[in-house]
């Protein structure tokens, strides 16, 4: 390529219209992966897993060698009397200790307990992450479908305001060269007037769904996909997992459970170390000791001293607390049960709820758009009725509402559908990459 001809090209390129340097619109799965690193919802619970992750270590800790060392350094003076020569200065020494002491633990309940409830906090903590984990896939459909929802909205919005415009010029054309009335006019500039004021509305409800967007992915939103009215043969589904197997997909794998579950288990070791209250603690305990004094004849100013042995704590009474905190811990163990046990029943209810979603509305989706292609036969049917001076303005006034209407409860329909099919997969525990990817390619 010659020089002239790359500072043609350059300024080719430099001439292209602004447009063909706009980015691309915000796919579905660009969304994810940006709230993976930029969700706040999502970012605490992997700040809460990492911490739980620490849980383990610290319960075994009471169980190892406990090893500290201690010295001490000071001076002692005598403040008053006198010494056998007739002194009159305030005696004084400097007296020196190092000490070192090793615990180590051989019969402790509540310490054994401790641990098996720091293993279950670590476990919650897994669980509470995968819930979190699961539940984002939910939050960024659900943010991207609002975008999309009113986006469409005011897609339809201008297309009907495009259409009636057209039908108040044609109607004031008429009425000017006698052929109208102005009941038509009218008519049709009332309805254009309550369509622009429908518009202003849903460009701030897209501006506000936009905002809650870029919160979720950490950038600004311009433009997203576009959505089609196509539809699979089919349901997302796969004909044989049943209502009762993702009832019982997420009874016995969703995290939801699995954190309640966990719960209980925290609350059980919590019962056991209030009750270990009242058993004995046995260690074995050894010190090694060295104590340095300038006051004292050669033979005693340096003293070293060891110790081995078995520590031995019986306790006996104690006010009352134990009885009064294992009481307490019980009942939080009665709670955390029938948590379990009303999540359970809420997690199914969950279920259901998704599951038609996605069946019940692929059916509902699948009527209206075949109602959606009844209306435009039917607006064309009263465009030519009108032109044959059969229909008035407001026949075909209503015909367009009607098909834009439809239109509008069909692709809400089928984003309900597909966020449907989204929280089913979330709350089974089995949501995961390849499904969004499902679910953007059915956008």
């Amino acid at each position: 390529m010659t020089m002239r001809m790359g500072i043609a090209l350059l300024a080719l390129l430099a001439l292209q219209p602004a447009q063909a340097m706009e980015p691309a619109p915000l796919s579905l799965m660009d969304a994810y992966d940006n709230a993976l690193y930029h969700d706040p919802t999502f970012q605490t619970a992997t700040f809460d897993y990492q911490a739980s992750q620490q849980e383990r270590d610290i319960g075994l800790a009471g169980l190892l060698p406990q090893i500290s060392a201690s010295g001490s350094h000071g001076i002692t003076r005598q403040l008053s009397g006198r010494d056998l020569d007739g002194n009159n200065e305030d005696p004084k020494s400097t007296t020196t200790g190092l000490s070192l002491n090793a615990r180590q633990v051989l019969y402790d309940r509540a310490r054994v307990a401790y641990y098996a409830q720091s293993k279950a906090r670590t476990r919650l903590g897994e669980s509470a992450y995968d819930d979190a984990f699961q539940g984002l896939f939910a939050r960024v459909v659900e943010a991207y479908f609002e975008v999309a929802r009113q986006e469409n909205e005011l897609n339809l919005s201008v297309q009907q305001r495009i259409a009636i415009e057209g039908l108040v010029k044609q109607t004031r054309r008429l009425y000017e060269v006698g052929d109208g009335t102005i009941t038509d006019t009218e008519e049709a500039q009332a309805r254009l007037d309550l369509v622009k004021a429908q518009e202003i509305e849903t460009e701030a409800r897209l501006r506000a769904a936009r905002h809650a967007l870029a919160g979720r992915i950490g950038g600004t939103v311009g433009s997203i996909m576009i959505m089609h009215e196509q539809l699979p043969p089919n349901p997302p589904l796969n004909a044989k997992d049943d209502l009762a197997f993702w009832q019982n997909q997420a009874r016995l794998a969703g995290p939801r459970m699995a954190a309640r579950r966990e719960s209980v288990s925290v609350a059980e070791a919590e019962l056991k170390i209030q009750k270990a209250g009242n058993y004995p603690q046995l260690a074995l305990v050894g010190s090694l000791n060295r104590n340095d004094r300038d006051d004292l004849a050669d033979d005693y100013r340096h003293q070293s001293s060891s110790y081995v042995g078995l520590s031995l704590d019986v306790p006996f009474y104690a006010g009352g607390g134990v009885v009064a905190s294992s009481r307490k811990s019980q009942f939080a163990l009665s709670s955390a049960q029938s948590q379990l046990d009303d999540e359970a029943r809420q997690i199914s209810e969950d279920i259901e709820r998704s599951y038609l979603g996605v069946v019940s509305g692929f059916a509902r989706t699948k009527a209206l758009q075949t109602a959606a292609h009844s209306n435009e036969r039917a607006l064309k049917s009263a465009e030519k009725g009108y032109q044959a001076g059969e229909r008035s303005t407001v026949d075909i006034l209503n015909a367009q509402q009607t098909l834009f209407t439809t239109r509008r409860d069909l692709l809400n329909s089928k984003l309900l559908m597909l966020q449907s099919l989204v929280d089913l997969h979330a709350q089974s525990g089995l949501m995961r990459r390849d499904i969004l990817q499902q679910v953007e390619n059915l956008f």
